[in-house]
Formats: C-alpha cells, sequence, structure tokens
C-alpha cells in the first residue's frame, strides 16, 4: 500500500510508504531524508528534534540525511554537502504485497553551486518492508572530469533517553576522535558502550553492528562505505547545537556508513553506490538468526 500526502506546496509533498503488515516511512522530498520509519507492531526508530525548523538555512535535524560531496566542515562547500537542501524529484514509487518502493533523484549542472564544479546525478531508493528498510544511495559523473568525494548516511536512531547504547559488531581499526583532535588505536573488542558524548571516524566498514539501547535493537548493514562514524552529543553536548533542545542530546546516537579521509573517486560516467539496511527486533536474552546480507529485493526499482 502507498500514500503520498500532502502539506502546504507541492515542493514540500512527502513519500509515505506503507507495507500491509503495518510498516510506514516517510520521505522528505527536500533532501531526500527518510524522516521517519516504523516497523509493523513497532515503534519510531528515528530522531527528529522538535527544534528542527527554527533556525534559518539549517535543514531537518535527524532522519537519515545524504551527505555528499562534502563531510562536516571539511572542505569548501556548507556543512556535509550540496544535498540536504536540495527538492528530489520522486521519479518512480510502486508496491508489492510484502514492500514499498520510491525512487527521488536529482541533478547538478557544472558550476551550479560555487566551490564545486562537477556535474552529476544523485540518486535514493528506499525499501520499505514489515521490519527492515533498505536505502541505495547512488551517485553518477555526468561530467568529463573525475572527481573525488566523501559521503555519508547519516542515520540518526532514536533512544529512550537517558538509557546507555550498546553497539556489538565493530570490527577493530584506528579511528580518529574529533573531540580529541587525535588518532586512536582500537579498544578491545568486545561491545562499544556509549554514555557520554562521542564523536569518532573509525577506519572500518558498518558491515553487520547492532545497536542496543534498551529493549530495542536495530541491526546496521552497509556496503560501499569503508569507514563507520559514531557521534552523540549526550546531555554534555546539546546546548552548543542550535537546532537541538537542551534535553534531546541523549535521545539519540548517529551510526553513519561513510567515505570521509578514505574519500571516493568517480571517473566521467561512472556510477557509485552506497547501501544501508536496517532492521529493527526486540533485543533477545540469547543470539538471534543472522540477517540477510543488505541486498535489495525484487520490488526494488532501477
Amino acid at each position: 500500500m502507498i500514500k503520498i500526502s500532502s502539506l502546504q506546496t507541492i515542493s514540500m509533498v512527502p513519500v509515505l510508504l506503507y507495507t500491509a503488515g503495518g510498516a510506514q516511512c516517510t520521505i522528505l522530498r527536500e533532501g531526500a531524508n527518510l524522516v521517519s520509519w516504523i516497523p509493523a507492531n513497532g515503534e519510531e526508530q528515528l530522531f527528529i528534534s522538535r527544534c528542527s525548523g527554527t533556525v534559518d538555512g539549517l535543514p531537518v535535524r535527524g532522519g537519515i540525511p545524504l551527505v555528499f560531496p562534502q563531510f562536516a566542515e571539511m572542505g569548501p562547500l556548507p556543512k556535509h554537502g550540496i544535498l540536504r537542501n536540495v527538492i528530489w524529484d520522486l521519479i518512480a514509487i510502486s508496491s508489492q504485497p510484502d514492500c514499498a518502493t520510491a525512487t527521488l533523484q536529482t541533478e547538478f549542472r557544472a558550476y551550479a553551486l560555487p566551490g564545486w564544479p562537477h556535474p552529476f546525478r544523485a540518486r535514493l531508493v528506499v525499501e520499505l518492508q514489515d521490519h527492515a528498510v533498505f536505502l541505495q544511495f547512488s551517485i553518477q559523473n555526468t561530467g568529463t572530469r573525475t572527481f573525488a568525494f566523501q559521503s555519508a548516511m547519516h542515520t540518526y536512531l532514536r533512544l529512550p533517553g537517558g538509557t546507555p547504547v550498546n553497539i556489538h559488531g565493530c570490527i577493530p581499526a584506528n579511528y580518529f576522535d574529533k573531540q580529541l583532535q587525535t588518532w586512536c588505536e582500537p579498544a578491545m573488542s568486545g561491545p562499544m558502550h556509549i554514555n557520554t558524548a562521542t564523536d569518532q571516524i573509525h577506519q572500518s566498514p558498518a558491515t553487520r553492528l547492532q545497536c542496543q539501547a534498551g529493549a530495542g535493537r536495530v541491526t546496521l548493514q552497509s556496503g560501499g562505505f569503508p569507514e563507520t562514524v559514531i557521534w552523540t552529543p549526550w546531555r554534555e553536548g546539546a546546548a552548543a547545537i542550535p537546532d537541538l533542545a537542551d534535553d534531546e542530546g541523549d535521545q539519540f546516537i548517529c551510526i553513519e556508513p561513510a567515505a570521509i579521509y578514505q574519500a571516493q573517486e568517480l571517473a566521467p560516467g561512472s556510477q557509485w553506490q552506497g547501501r544501508l539496511r536496517l532492521v529493527a527486533e526486540a533485543a533477545p536474552e540469547s543470539e538471534t538468526k543472522p540477517v540477510q546480507e543488505p541486498e535489495p529485493d525484487n520490488c526494488t526499482q532501477s
């Protein structure tokens, strides 16, 4: 089942996907941001700040913003690049008994923005299933020169406020601690426990991570991204973020498949693709069966 709802202007009409089993998700056309994901018989899994929209010029705080071609302030472009404030076109939408799919796209001409001379086409495919959502983000170089870029899927996972987080499945690798401004060696193997402000760029992919907080667990699987960002301001850092309420700092954690220090290169006519699959389940006391590899199902539109 598919439903498209309308807001005040056609450019801001969000796309709503539903499954027959009761799952639903919402995608904003501004930035192609997946701002809500509710699995069947479940609760909201993504965080959105109630202060979003209160600061002029800032996009929505939360959801899964798409970062391209610059991460954070690591270059001359606006923070996290140029896609978050762009109105994307909805080019395809479909449903089958067990899933619903939407495809959004935007294109940039050469020199469309200061500091970025390269033309490209960006596309996002979102596939919703009863207990999972799959995102496929692609960039095609439509110009005549090779360019390098950074990228990330800036995933804001919703937390029960104040609940410590355990992240299982981290591949030991060196990481850059943005708070300390230094490279660090990996800790001993085992779950990563977070109950304070954290901002790290790990030199290993989010092949299969499990984020557990309280009675809920979300499994993340990614492809095409060589690094992983783990960030939360927690209580002590919220006040420094203008579009975040002071009591929201411990209500989310960002676990982001990324390509930052390992930037990607794209030749003319070539296409890069990054993938993210999220699966929601109650946190069991014992191990559960493995989650399938993060590949789109047959109903995904190409």
